[in-house]
Order: structure tokens, then sequence, then C-alpha cells
């Protein structure tokens, strides 16, 4: 008798206190509504879920009252905690069962603080370092960066998603039972700002040496010819480019070259971090910068138009001014007439600015000098007077 109790878990499907799975064949049955049934008649055999085909309802004290004197041993009371996914919590009950049926629960405090760890730490590597880290720019160009200067050299720490998971008892777990939730340590990082993970993983693995060394191989922001600074974006996962790009509607392909000089391949060496700003930026520039303890790594330039798109992506200068720019100038003339496009990119000075702004400042520069000299000039007649 005591396996054909069944309650009721949605509109249509119970669970046998034997742990079994049940359901009525109409989902408008009236005893679907009752908490606790007594099914006669089941299909299924042995297997895990059947179809209720004649039931009673039993009310819960009419249940307890039929256990009889073997009540206390059916009936099992323990304290459990769980992982809650509504808000990420760890969570304490007690709870009585009949068998795989949950009679009765009642939320106890918080667990204890290595009980929380556990939990989260668990609901973390179920989830992945990915989820761990989005919504964080900061932390992701950190494990990015360091994956970067281990690549080439194995002195820096493996922050591989397999070794910081593996390890996150001795640095993400403490931070865990102090959030007390997942919600709690997923709070939103304003952008720019250092969030609770990126200084755990500082922190944890890095020297106050490697810190600085971290800030000088893999800078966050390079300056460009132009006197601006640009961010430097480091890739969490390696990345394999044909080299050549679709942009603006414009087709260009341009030479990605490693620092030998001959094109990476899927597995071989590092991949470059990217740097984005303007083309005309690098007017007159004939190299790339570098990155690397030895300044080994070229950066690759995503070089963008004036509105803020991307028109080539290349590590090789010289081969995009005598190739990919050529073949585009025509159309970005025509795109964007107020912006300086030379035939000769090399002789041409760095800028951001627009036509009629490289003509006002050399009017003004052309007045200045004039009236200076007619000032002097002044000051000499005033002289032969006197």
């Amino acid at each position: 008798m005591l396996n054909e109790c069944i309650r009721a878990l949605t509109s249509e499907i119970f669970c046998e206190a034997n742990g079994r799975v049940a359901s009525f064949h109409n989902d408008k049955e009236p005893l679907a509504s009752s908490p606790y049934i007594v099914a006669a008649s089941l299909d299924g055999g042995d297997r895990t879920s059947a179809r209720i085909f004649l039931a009673a309802r039993i009310p819960e004290t009419e249940l307890l009252k039929t256990l009889g004197p073997q009540g206390a041993d059916v009936l099992v009371t323990s304290q459990a905690s769980y992982f809650a996914p509504s808000d990420g919590s760890v969570r304490a009950k007690r709870v009585t069962r009949l068998g795989a049926l949950e009679l009765n629960a009642v939320p106890l405090p918080a667990p204890p603080a290595d009980v929380v760890q556990g939990f989260l730490l668990a609901e973390v590597r179920r989830r992945g370092l990915t989820w761990l880290l989005a919504g964080d720019e900061r932390a992701q160009q950190l494990v990015a960066r360091v994956r970067f200067l281990a690549s080439l050299d194995a002195s820096w720490p493996d922050f591989g998603e397999e070794a910081l998971m593996k390890t996150g008892e001795e640095w993400l777990g403490p931070a865990l039972a102090a959030a007390g939730s997942l919600k709690g340590l997923k709070t939103p990082v304003p952008a720019g700002a250092q969030g609770p993970l990126e200084g755990l993983l500082l922190v944890s693995f890095l020297s106050v040496e490697q810190q600085r060394l971290l800030d000088r191989y893999a800078p966050t922001s390079l300056q460009t010819p132009a006197g601006t600074l640009a961010k430097v974006c480091y890739a969490l996962e390696p990345v394999v480019s044909d080299g050549a790009q679709e942009c603006e509607g414009i087709a260009v392909g341009t030479r990605g070259n490693s620092p030998g000089g001959k094109a990476g391949s899927q597995g071989q060496g590092p991949t470059a971090p990217v740097l984005e700003s303007k083309l005309q930026e690098w007017f007159g520039a004939t190299e790339s910068p570098c990155v690397g303890p030895f300044g080994q790594v070229r950066v690759k330039l995503s070089l963008l138009s004036p509105a803020g798109r991307q028109v080539a992506l290349t590590q090789d200068l010289p081969f995009f001014w005598q190739n990919g720019y050529v073949s585009i100038r025509a159309e970005l003339r025509a795109r964007y007439s107020k912006h300086p496009w030379p035939s000769d990119p090399l002789a041409a000075s760095p800028t951001r600015e627009t036509n009629k702004a490289l003509q006002a400042a050399a009017q003004e520069g052309q007045e200045s000098g004039v009236g200076t000299g007619d000032s002097n000039k002044g000051k000499r007649k005033e002289k032969r007077r006197k």
C-alpha cells in the first residue's frame, strides 16, 4: 500500500513513495489537485514512469494514521542543505519523508560557511569559467593576458579553465563563502573598475613582480602614432584567421604575419592581441607595435573608418599600405570625403582630424607666423625712429 501512495508535483505528474513517476491519462483529472492519493491501478510494471487508471484521495492525517505503529520506522526526518537556482543561494531545511515523498519541510538558518562554499563551488564548476567571467571585462582580459604570456614563457601560471577550476577552493572558495550566493559574487562591475574576480586572481597567482611585468609585457593599451591611447584586447581562446576580412562591404585581404614573417597556423604560437584605432592614426607608420617579454609578437591592427567600422586587419603595415590601402582608398574617399585619404600614406602625418580641422590648424599656424613677423617689423621701425 505504501508504494502506491502518490503525491502531486504538478497538475498531472506525481511521484510515488518508491520514487517512481506517474501521471493521469487526462491532465484535467480532478484528483490532480489532491496533495495525496492512493492509486489502486497503474500500468508500467517496473518502468520508471506509469499511468494512473484508478485512484482515490487520502488526507495526510489519514495517511499517517494508516501507517500505524510502523510509522516511526517509515517516516524519516533529516536536515538537508541544497542549492537554490532562483537566487543562487545555499539553503537548509528539516525534511520529513515517507520513502521518496517529502511530507513536510521546515526552513532552517543558513548552513555553515564551508557547506555554502562547497555547494557554490560545485555550481561554478558546473557552469564553467566562461560563465564566471561573463560581464567582467577586466577579469576576462587578465586571464587572456596571462594565458598569452604563458604561451611564450612557461614560468607564468596556468590560467586554463581546468587549472583554475581545480584550484577553486584556494582562490575562489573563501570569496564564495563570504558572498553567500552566486548573485553576491556576480555583482555588476562598472566599466574600467576592478571586480572581485580580478583581485582574487592577481593576489592568488601573481607576485608583485609578475604583476609589474604583466603590465609591461602584455599592456592593456598602447599609444598610436597620432598620440592617442588605444585599448589592446587579448583573446581568451586561440583564434585562427585566414587574413581576409569583409568590412563595410569592402573585401580587404591583408597579410597577417607572425614575428618570423610566416603566417601563423592553428596550434602554433600565441594568438596576437588586437588594437583598434582609426586608420588615419597610422599614416606614416611602417611597423606594428609589439608585445611580449622580448617584443616578439606583433599586435594586429584593426584599422577603422571614421565611423568606427573595421576596414582592415593586419600585422604588416608596409604590405597594407602597398596593397590593401590602395584598393580601398577610392571607396573610403567617396564615403568619408571630409577626412584625409592621401595617395601616399607613408608621407602623410598621423591624425584624427577632418580636412576642415587640418586646414583651419594650418591657416592658424600661417597667420600666427605672419603676425609675429609684422610685429618684429614694427619694432625695428620704431627703433630706427629713435
